[in-house]
């Protein structure tokens, strides 16, 4: 579990500076999960989440591509123990985690794996863009559910399900919710490659 903040490379002016498996191991279990304590969010989490929501893509250099015609950014969020973790993928390469503790992987998306990883994510979230619920602002999940949120062009869209039913392959849309566990994934690779080669 990230209990500090561990800044992985650098990038200027984002909002993070101020072939998969099918049922790949659930993101909470790589970061502990205990449903019985009330959230924490450390001041940091809470700026870093609002600034990304309310971020204008224009300003951060982003605009619609053949790719990504509608989303600029996509967001995975899991209640872990104590709190939450945050994995957001922006369609400039820009993948984070926050963690609610305080701690996080910044600058990840500088890797490649982890950018092939962040473009699946935001390819699967611009499919299935269509299932997604408009939303005013994105909500932490509840106990027991993992949520995706778009932020598109024109407003963000929400869709939260059961963990069990995404880890078990039985949710219909799990595909969506892989590909944001792939990103978390390589992030914890490099970030135990990180910690393996500063050992």
């Amino acid at each position: 579990m990230v209990t500090r903040s561990a800044r992985v490379g650098s990038r200027s002016a984002r909002p993070e500076q101020a072939g998969r498996n099918r049922h790949p191991e659930p993101a909470s279990a790589c970061y502990g999960r205990d449903m019985t304590s009330a959230p924490r969010l450390s001041p940091w989490f809470a700026d870093m989440r609002r600034m990304l929501i309310s971020a204008k893509p224009a300003d951060l250099g982003m605009q619609p591509t053949a790719r990504l015609p509608r989303v600029w950014a996509a967001m995975m969020e899991m209640r872990l123990e104590h709190g939450y973790v945050t994995v957001a993928s922006l369609a400039d390469g820009t993948t984070s985690l926050y963690m609610s503790s305080g701690g996080g992987i910044l600058g990840g998306g500088e890797y490649q794996a982890v950018q092939v990883a962040t473009f699946s994510f935001l390819g699967a979230v611009e499919a299935g863009l269509d299932k997604l619920s408009p939303v005013a602002e994105p909500p932490l999940p509840a106990p027991g559910t993992i949520r995706l949120h778009a932020l598109t062009y024109w407003s963000p869209g929400t869709l939260e399900a059961p963990e069990a039913e995404v880890m078990e392959g039985r949710h219909p849309l799990g595909w969506m919710f892989d590909a944001g566990n792939d990103v978390v994934t390589q992030l914890r690779l490099l970030q135990q490659h990180g910690e393996r080669s500063s050992s």
